[in-house]
């Protein structure tokens, strides 16, 4: 789960004049998104089982003037036996980590088993929690 990218100079960079996400597939404009043709699943079960950030969020990092975009796409498993379990991924974005302006926490949290989704959303939280209580660097 997850992809990021990361560019310094803000506004004015490169990569800032990239062209934005087509908000209907996730992916920039001007590609395509392929589906698979065989297998177990339609297009549209591969489809129902993606589970993809509103677009391009972005982190900018004043001291070093450095901009952190990222994104995050998940693909929900596949269990015959289980056609629509839901995911048990989650993600967290911790801005200003420990107290540092120029530090971001990325978490992915994979769940797996009977109670993967709560294990994956205790440990999100718990992140969140400790990351607060450790000491300014």
């Amino acid at each position: 789960m997850g992809c990021c990218s990361s560019t310094q100079g803000g506004a004015n960079s490169e990569a800032a004049k990239r062209p934005p996400l087509d908000r209907a597939t996730q992916l920039p404009a001007g590609l395509s998104f392929h589906l698979p043709t065989t297998g177990p699943l339609s297009p549209q079960d591969f489809r129902q089982r993606l589970v993809c950030s509103a677009g391009t969020q972005e982190v900018h990092l004043p001291t070093s003037d450095f901009t952190l975009k990222f994104a995050y796409v998940s693909f929900r498993g596949y269990y015959p036996e289980a056609l629509y379990k839901p995911s048990q991924d989650t993600a967290c974005t911790i801005s200003n980590f420990a107290g540092d302006p120029e530090q971001v926490f990325l978490g992915v949290f994979d769940g797996h088993g009977t109670s993967g989704t709560e294990c994956s959303l205790f440990a999100k939280e718990q992140v969140r929690e400790w990351s607060f209580a450790l000491p300014a660097a």
